[in-house]
């Protein structure tokens, strides 16, 4: 039995907890949780029957397999070296990437080790795919994403402004590097993209799209010998607007793909 450890209690660790069991029975078992706010924390773990854990010293000494992250990219920042000092580590706030000094960092310290940083897919899926173009090098990544405009609402990048709720307009347009300062909560699945594709030119581009009831992320990518366009659309999570419930349940199959006796990559 896979020892699974939890680092978050928001929504989305809400959302991966409780259906865990199901996903993952016999194979896995969440033995301890851990969050900035304690009352959270305790909440979550006696709702799992797992460790409320106050540090994440208390999290590692139960020996866990994998630690799954939801904590967002400052949290990743903060815990992943330490994590993977112990043992292996499954991200959703791939925003973290973006930071070449954190990628550096915690790639040493995976090195050091033998453990793993593996960012599960978030929102969209074809980071596998997009692994083929890294290693064959040369490819240019277009990306897009159109929110509602409540889901961007006081993200650093408006500096205040607030978003029209009748008509479409764009919050932003740039680099993949800029979007991640600017709208820290809203770009993680772009920073994934583009680092799983290596890609040599990228761009982002945020649509603010009133009374839109699916998020929506488009990408194309190409090289000298390939092109592709993907396109993933998701009914943000009731609890937390900014974020999409399929990125717990893509930890889920990242982990069922860990521990099956069949896997799809």
């Amino acid at each position: 039995m896979e020892k699974i450890a939890v680092i978050g209690a928001g929504a989305l660790a809400r959302v991966f907890c409780r259906r865990f069991a199901a996903a993952l029975a016999g194979r896995c078992e969440i033995t301890g949780i851990m969050s900035r706010t304690f009352e959270k924390t305790e909440a979550l773990a006696a709702e799992t029957g797992a460790a409320a854990c106050r540090t994440l010293d208390d999290l590692l000494a139960l020996n866990p397999g994998y630690v799954v992250e939801f904590a967002g990219v400052q949290a990743l920042k903060d815990y992943a070296s330490a994590v993977l000092a112990r043992t292996n580590l499954i991200a959703v706030s791939a925003g973290a990437l973006a930071d070449p000094a954190f990628r550096a960092k915690a790639e040493e310290a995976a090195r050091g080790s033998g453990h793993r940083l593996i960012i599960a897919n978030g929102a969209i899926g074809g980071l596998d795919l997009l692994r083929t173009y890294a290693l064959m090098g040369g490819a240019k990544l277009e990306f897009e994403s159109l929110k509602a405009p409540k889901s961007l609402a006081g993200a650093p990048g408006l500096k205040g402004r607030t978003l029209s709720e009748e008509r479409e307009e764009v919050a932003f347009s740039g680099s993949i590097d800029e979007a991640i300062r600017e709208f820290p909560k809203n770009v993680n699945v772009a920073v994934a993209a583009r680092a799983a594709s290596a890609a040599e030119q990228s761009r982002m581009t945020l649509r603010s799209v009133p009374g839109l009831k699916e998020t929506t992320h488009s990408l194309r990518i190409e090289n000298q010998l390939l092109h592709a366009e993907l396109s993933f659309s998701s009914r943000p999570d009731p609890e937390n607007p900014r974020s999409s419930v399929s990125a717990a349940w893509s930890v889920l199959a990242c982990l069922d793909a860990l521990t099956a006796p069949i896997a799809f990559f």
